[in-house]
């Protein structure tokens, strides 16, 4: 009996030990196919793949592209984090409306199945020039 219950001991382990292994391979597949890389490449127009494990891999990432991390306090309601493209002539920012990173910051394994393409949004906050906001003459007002 004894050794009957050694050996199921050992078994019980393995197999426990196996599971984790097995759930570290998933969950490493999963994180490298992480669908925010592709959303990311989109809203940048990156034609090559990129990869980020943390919140601060992609903020350095994104600055490397021109974008600087907007001050929590001037996000917009439903922004979880927002990036702004450093550019003189247009005005357009990154929005991150879910949660994709733990509160340690490394990036939460998610399925294409569980993704929402609206998670990430570029928006343009480009102001058009004045005179664009002044209404169209009247064809009253003119003279003749």
């Amino acid at each position: 009996m004894t050794g009957v219950a050694s050996t199921l001991k050992d078994l019980v382990s393995f197999l426990t030990e196996e599971r984790k292994n097995s759930d570290d391979a998933i969950k490493n597949i999963i994180l490298a196919n992480h669908p925010a890389f592709r959303a990311f490449a989109k809203v940048t127009n990156t034609k090559y793949r990129i990869f980020f494990t943390t919140k601060g891999e992609l903020d350095t990432w994104l600055m490397s592209q021109n974008y600087t991390p907007i001050n929590s306090e001037n996000l917009d309601n439903d922004s979880i984090a927002e990036w702004d493209l450093n550019d003189s002539f247009i005005s357009i920012y990154i929005k991150l409306t879910h949660e994709i990173f733990d509160k340690k910051g490394k990036l939460i394994p998610i399925t294409d199945n569980e993704w929402n393409d609206k998670w990430i949004q570029i928006k343009d906050s480009t102001q058009p020039p004045p005179d664009a906001l002044m209404p169209p003459p009247d064809d009253d007002d003119i003279p003749f």
